[in-house]
């Protein structure tokens, strides 16, 4: 349940977002237990199998240990004898919280938590804001993903070692996920006395502001 790829920037992500590869989503599983609220989707992970991003790997029947490996078999009928209470390890899947690590491990913020993003790249990328905990940089450094694999652990890393609650460094306070290099650049560029901007372009940057979570904000 982890992977470990190399890192790029990508400065359209919340510093609490890594992107994870289509093929290492494929691999790491979460064992969603399969419930009134999530039957239709579960079925519809089960069809898609493994091969297809969002499926299922295995299902695991509520009431024997015995694993089915969706690759072999009909899909079309375990999707439809699924029953609450079974157990599907379904593929990583957008919103789910992963734990980002980055080695030498030398203090707690070297390992946070972040909101997995499914991506079709082949390396782990983030915000490069989060670069200074880390101490990482982007001339070919490797980075572990770890998948916690109960509801609780997710829950407990993302409180605890959510990188919005891990702003500051416990030694002095001072502040290690902040704005750095081409950020600084452009708020600068952004505020000069003689900059100004026609609508469509105020708009413009609006839009590329309001993404994800805030994409519904009224302004």
């Amino acid at each position: 349940f982890s992977g470990r790829t190399v890192i790029s920037p990508d400065p359209n992500l919340r510093i609490d977002e890594v992107a994870v590869p289509v093929h290492v989503a494929k691999i790491l599983t979460f064992p969603e237990k399969v419930n009134k609220a999530n039957i239709a989707f579960m079925r519809k992970l089960v069809r898609n199998g493994p091969e297809v991003h969002p499926g299922a790997n295995f299902i695991q029947q509520r009431h024997t240990q015995m694993k089915r490996f969706l690759k072999y078999g009909n899909r079309e009928r375990m999707a439809q004898e699924l029953k609450y209470g079974d157990i599907v390890e379904r593929h990583l899947i957008d919103g789910d919280i992963v734990l980002f690590n980055r080695q030498p491990s030398l203090h707690k913020l070297s390992i946070m938590a972040h909101i997995a993003k499914v991506k079709p790249h082949r390396t782990f990328r983030f915000n490069e804001c989060v670069c200074t905990p880390y101490n990482a940089d982007f001339d070919g450094d490797e980075m572990n993903l770890h998948l916690p694999q109960t509801e609780e652990a997710k829950a407990e890393a993302l409180v605890l070692m959510g990188t919005k609650a891990n702003l500051v460094t416990p030694r002095n306070g001072e502040p290690l996920i902040a704005a750095i290099q081409d950020f600084l650049t452009g708020a600068y560029l952004l505020t000069l006395k003689d900059t100004f901007f026609d609508r469509a372009k105020a708009c413009q940057l609006i839009a590329s502001i309001l993404v994800g979570k805030d994409e519904k904000v009224k302004v």
